[in-house]
């Protein structure tokens, strides 16, 4: 991934990083310590230096695209970091139009993993996950809930997904981590997908 794209055209500046698009719901996270996390605003909508569309080769009409893509590592004393997973989150932010929601992300990480490809495992394992971000889920809250999880959930190579009013993407992404270490302890390794 052309993380030289990433960073010179969409990265946010913070410690503590907050997405405040237009509309739709905010994304935060409020760090702890020996997180790192960075949040990569790649849509040009609300990001006018982007070039993530165009890299990507996103440029047709109906080429739908995600807000953030978000690159999150925990480190710990007791790992080597050029060995450990890293997590890249591709996530939306939304105020009711969740299929659509589902649809950038989908798109978005289908045109990532066209482009990018490591066949040599020159980096790091990525485990990719997906997030929505919405003001709410309307009527039937709770089953409407788990309906976009399953659909974010069917997404061909997103490990862990969730969708949530929750703004602070922090507890999400660090369930992911933890997961992620209870899989490494129960079989020695990380299964990517």
């Amino acid at each position: 991934m052309p993380f030289n794209l990433l960073v010179t055209t969409c990265a946010c500046h913070s410690q503590n990083v907050r997405y405040e698009p237009r509309d739709g719901a905010h994304i935060t996270i409020n760090t702890k310590e020996n997180e790192h996390v960075i949040f990569f605003e790649i849509d040009e909508q609300s990001n006018k230096t982007s070039l993530f569309r165009k890299h990507f080769s996103m440029l047709g009409e109906g080429q739908k695209i995600c807000d953030l893509l978000i690159y999150y590592y925990l480190e710990s004393s007791a790992c080597d970091v050029r060995k450990e997973p890293k997590i890249i989150c591709l996530a939306e932010s939304k105020g009711s139009s969740l299929d659509d929601a589902i649809e950038q992300i989908e798109n978005t990480f289908n045109h990532i993993k066209a482009k990018f490809s490591d066949p040599k495992g020159y980096t790091n394992p990525i485990v990719w996950c997906a997030y929505i971000a919405t003001s709410g889920f309307g009527s039937g809250q709770n089953l409407r809930r788990k309906e976009y999880r399953k659909k974010l959930g069917k997404i061909s190579g997103i490990k862990y997904s969730s969708a949530s009013t929750e703004q602070d993407i922090g507890n999400f992404l660090r369930h992911c981590y933890s997961r992620l270490e209870s899989e490494k302890e129960a079989t020695g390794k990380i299964l990517l997908t």
